[in-house]
């Protein structure tokens, strides 16, 4: 050790000789007491488990790799598929047989308001009773059936379906749904027998 003297004005250095240190303590507070030994040791490597697989374990397989590709092609699939549907709804929608069918939706879609008026309001139901006869008669004749008058509507009809009593028929609920929607009395006992024999028509059942 270097110190400086002030009595001598100079730095000395002292030496001094090994010496002994003695620790006492409790047995097993070293680091392998803290630790708990070897067997501490063992039962910590239990809770922990180290996943090392093998590099060739996670190496892609072929099928893995092949999904992002079906992904990209699906729209180039589901594109001309959807093109060619809706292009096919369109022809069926300009065709005879699709313009009879959107009719009859129409006429169906009447038929059910007027049983929703019948009982507190039967005019109402003669009026809806009415357009779901002209739309039907349309579907039939192919054309309009509102400007057409009762003869000619018959013949028409009767043409269109080869039945001259269905005809007849049709032509006969006309009139009488025209009447209970314009009649200020009306009944809902008489909405309700139009709309049976309107829709007994639709099915093609017998007049009565």
């Amino acid at each position: 050790m270097s110190y400086f003297d002030p009595s001598t004005r100079r730095y000395e250095t002292l030496r001094a000789g090994p010496f002994s240190l003695e620790v006492e303590g409790e047995e097993g507070t070293g680091a392998a007491g803290v630790l708990g030994g070897r067997a501490r040791i063992r039962a910590l490597a239990t809770d922990l488990r180290f996943i090392h697989p093998a590099p060739g374990r996670l190496a892609r397989t072929g099928s893995s790799r092949l999904w992002p590709w079906l992904l990209a092609a699906l729209p180039l699939v589901l594109l001309p598929a959807i093109v060619l549907a809706d292009r096919a709804r369109q022809q069926y929608a300009l065709s005879a047989s699709g313009r009879r069918a959107r009719i009859a939706r129409e006429a169906a879609a009447h038929l059910t308001r007027a049983r929703r008026l019948a009982e507190k309001d039967p005019a109402g139901a003669g009026r809806e009773a009415l357009l779901a006869l002209h739309t039907w008669a349309e579907s039939q004749i192919g054309s309009s059936a509102r400007a057409l008058g009762r003869a000619q509507l018959r013949r028409s009809l009767e043409d269109a379906c080869g039945d001259p009593k269905r005809a007849e028929e049709a032509v006969r609920l006309i009139d009488a749904a025209e009447a209970l929607r314009y009649a200020g009395a009306a009944s809902s006992g008489d909405a309700q027998r139009l709309l049976e024999e309107t829709l007994s028509l639709f099915e093609g059942g017998q007049p009565r």
